[in-house]
């Protein structure tokens, strides 16, 4: 399994990911900007929330470094623990994005993405995507997301149209057979 930690104030990290079904765990350090660009190959891809105890080095990030006004079960939080992400394609169209929070626990943010999850999208064709994620206060931010990247399926290989000759002998081969019982039938 391939581990790569994306670490904050890191302008872009570029990796290419070839036809794999090996996962990849994906760190996104929130301490500060992340703008993390990966070079794809078409396909459909999954994303799966993992946390630290499966090899991540996150659970989930609070972007106030508090938590505030939850309700008795620590969810609904004013502010608080939660799991997103956003990738955008090269012209920054939102590709796939997710968001689960507002909790009062790191561990209950990612038990919510990872009952919602895996994620997928699906790419056309080769391409830069990023994960993206802004602020203006990076100093209250804690925490980041790690999750799984996994290729599931790659695009189909186009398949051959049969050539005009081969549907005219089919046609033939048929008008013979229905001749022939008709012959019999007689």
């Amino acid at each position: 399994m391939r581990h790569f930690v994306l670490g904050a104030g890191v302008a872009a990290a570029i990796f290419s990911f070839a036809a794999a079904a090996e996962a990849t765990i994906i760190d996104l350090d929130h301490r500060g900007p992340v703008n993390h660009l990966l070079s794809l190959e078409a396909g459909t891809y999954q994303i799966t929330p993992v946390g630290i105890s499966e090899g991540g080095a996150f659970d989930a990030l609070n972007v106030w470094g508090l938590v505030e006004g939850c309700d008795v079960w620590g969810e609904n939080c004013l502010r608080g623990w939660q799991w997103r992400y956003q990738l955008v394609d090269e012209l920054n169209q939102i590709v796939s994005s997710a968001f689960f929070g507002l909790f009062s626990g790191s561990l209950d943010a990612l038990a919510a993405a990872k009952a919602a999850g895996p994620f997928q999208f699906t790419l056309s064709s080769n391409q830069d995507v990023r994960f993206v994620y802004t602020g203006r206060l990076y100093h209250h931010n804690r925490g980041g997301i790690s999750f799984d990247l996994t290729r599931v399926e790659t695009p189909a290989e186009p398949t051959d149209v049969p050539e005009p000759a081969t549907l005219a002998l089919l046609g033939a081969g048929l008008l013979g057979i229905a001749a022939l019982r008709r012959r019999r039938e007689i």
